[in-house]
């Protein structure tokens, strides 16, 4: 329960907070994890469900006000964190 933050007052907005590892990385850092860890190659390809959701992802950061980081950036940084993967059990 401690990662939710609620409002004092009914009503209010309710967070949930990872604190697990808080920090500053690439955007396609988390993505990356989810699809590289849980889904296999043959999954993330099925009904290009991998190019979907980052389509997904990079549409709702332009629709919240993110400027300057188009669709070639976003896949250059969640291949980037696929070789990062790649060397994380040597590290």
């Amino acid at each position: 329960f401690a990662a939710f933050l609620c409002p004092r007052e009914a009503g209010g907005q309710t967070y949930i907070i990872d604190w697990q590892g808080p920090s500053v990385d690439l955007a396609a850092r988390d993505l990356n994890f989810l699809f590289a860890n849980f889904w296999t190659r043959a999954q993330r390809r099925e009904g290009d469900r991998e190019v979907r959701l980052l389509r997904r992802y990079h549409g709702a950061l332009l629709a919240g006000g993110v400027t300057g980081y188009g669709w070639e950036e976003l896949i250059e940084d969640y291949r980037l964190m696929l070789i990062f993967r790649i060397f994380l059990p040597v590290w």
